[in-house]
């Protein structure tokens, strides 16, 4: 039996990728299990520059699976407990993870499935992708962050439209309104998340992992303090190899290599 989820390292790529297709990427307690594992995995290996969040088969996510939730009966509560502990572990470390993050959609992305694709840097969807919470409507809250981080991407009068009546949006609407980066063909999905792939694998990684830092903590800190962590950061980076290699590659009119 396959697992639940696919975790493969190489060449400074790590793939995550939900692997349930034939119950729609749905998310049980195993896949949570193993959503947690794969991505402290991820997160300490020093040698991955990017991490590509997909799923196999024709949808990304249906979000929880409801009829593992049924089966618990009257400890349903219990069981979520435990279910969500592992999924929000995961989320911790996506959130805080110094790599980037992009997230390749094809299909149905529905409740945590959707809370997934707020996490990543660069979201690229086919053009047929579908995007929903679903929560309310099964007679469920939100959960996997998605009342955090929706808000700061789409604005709280979308989020609160978008989580409370639960309309479907396609992937031109989910690019207008911010959810997603980019909306491309079904056929070309493929090649242009390489092409997103390999931008990150050419750059620096210690520049994104701190702009990824500064875009986080804008939201936590008064303008003060946060234009002190700017200056704290780019002071800091400007001695690394990384940011003595940029500057002199511009100067000397060449492509940076960076580490």
């Amino acid at each position: 039996m396959s697992e639940p989820v696919y975790l493969n390292i190489e060449d400074k790529v790590a793939t995550l990728m939900l692997n349930r297709p034939d119950h729609g990427n749905a998310i049980d307690l195993q896949t949570a299990k193993q959503l947690f594992e794969k991505t402290l995995k991820v997160h300490q290996d020093k040698r991955v520059k990017v991490v590509v969040l997909k799923a196999e088969g024709k949808n990304f996510s249906f979000g929880g699976d409801l009829r593992s939730f049924q089966e618990h009966g009257d400890h349903v509560g219990a069981h979520l407990r435990e279910l969500t502990s592992y999924l929000h572990q995961a989320i911790i470390l996506l959130a805080k993870m110094d790599k980037p993050i992009v997230g390749k959609i094809n299909g149905v992305a529905a409740g945590a499935g959707l809370s997934l694709i707020c996490l990543c840097d660069v979201v690229i969807a086919g053009e047929s992708a579908k995007f929903t919470p679903s929560y309310t409507k099964v007679g469920l809250s939100p959960d996997g962050s998605c009342t955090y981080i929706l808000p700061r991407l789409v604005g709280l009068r979308k989020a609160q439209d978008f989580l409370l009546l639960n309309p479907i949006w396609d992937a031109e609407k989910a690019l207008n309104e911010g959810l997603i980066t980019r909306k491309v063909s079904n056929a070309s999905l493929d090649d242009e998340v390489e092409t997103i792939v390999t931008s990150f694998l050419t750059g620096s990684k210690s520049a994104n992992a701190k702009t990824k830092k500064l875009l986080q903590m804008s939201f936590l800190r008064e303008l003060e303090e946060h234009l002190t962590l700017e200056s704290d950061m780019i002071s800091e980076q400007s001695g690394l190899r990384d940011g003595k290699e940029g500057v002199a590659s511009f100067v000397e009119k060449r492509p940076p290599v960076f580490d």
